[in-house]
């Protein structure tokens, strides 16, 4: 459920040990049934579709501010009021919505309704997709809708590190799980293969992204040593 993604997302925020959000990120998403796993890896990864995905929501912050004054029956004015609090779109518009844990979506359903939304055209429509979306959630899943939708997810997560949460959950190495990704341009389904043990099955295909091998920032040096052993060479950039 949505309100367990956004348990877990304020858990990884509130520490900055690499190993600490990884441990809490790997745990939740071994628990996961499979159409969870492949919607949450996507979420963590800060979007609302996977890499290789061509489809995007199309809602800025004024469509978001609509569909939010819709669902709640609050002004503009009074949904951006605690923006200054904030500079954070996801937190601010939370403070329009209830602290009601009745409120609440699978995130598979939450996949469907950002599919939805893409799909929908026209500003007007897709404010009515966005407002449906947001008379079923609650402050929490509020602030994680937007925070997705917009990219801007700011909970100290890069998709290297999901990655490596990926390899944690299911006992298989960080470099098949990056070549998995790499090749399928796809975290979720990445998750997949991990789980059933088939991370070797991932194939380019052609006419879909394909990501770069793009090195990651890493704040221990003993780490960076013990994953390149001690013969590695530094250049500074």
């Amino acid at each position: 459920m949505l309100s367990d993604f956004t348990v877990i997302a304020n858990t990884v925020a509130a520490t900055t040990k690499k190993s600490e959000k990884e441990r809490v990120l790997a745990e939740y998403l071994r628990a996961l049934d499979d159409a969870s796993l492949e919607r949450a890896a996507v979420f963590f990864s800060g979007s609302p579709f996977p890499r290789r995905d061509e489809r995007v929501a199309g809602v800025g912050g004024a469509a978001i501010a609509d569909a939010v004054a819709d669902a709640t029956g609050r002004s503009h004015e009074e949904i951006w009021a605690p923006w200054p609090k904030y500079a954070d779109a996801g937190d601010t518009v939370a403070e329009s919505f209830p602290n009601d844990p009745s409120r609440d979506v699978s995130l598979p359903e939450l996949g469907e309704h950002f599919e939805w939304i893409a799909a929908t055209q026209g500003a007007s429509a897709k404010k009515e997709v966005l407002a449906n979306l947001f008379r079923k959630v609650d402050a929490q899943g509020a602030r994680y809708v937007v925070k997705i939708l917009t990219g801007e997810l700011r909970i100290g997560l890069v998709e290297g590190l999901v990655e490596s949460s990926i390899a944690k959950a299911f006992g298989r190495t960080l470099a098949a799980v990056r070549q998995a990704n790499m090749f399928t341009g796809d975290i979720g389904a990445t998750a997949l293969l991990a789980r059933a043990d088939a991370l070797e099955s991932a194939k380019m295909s052609l006419f879909h992204p394909f990501a770069f091998m793009l090195a990651q920032p890493e704040e221990d040096p003993a780490e960076i040593v013990a994953a390149l052993g001690a013969g590695a060479l530094a250049d500074d950039k």
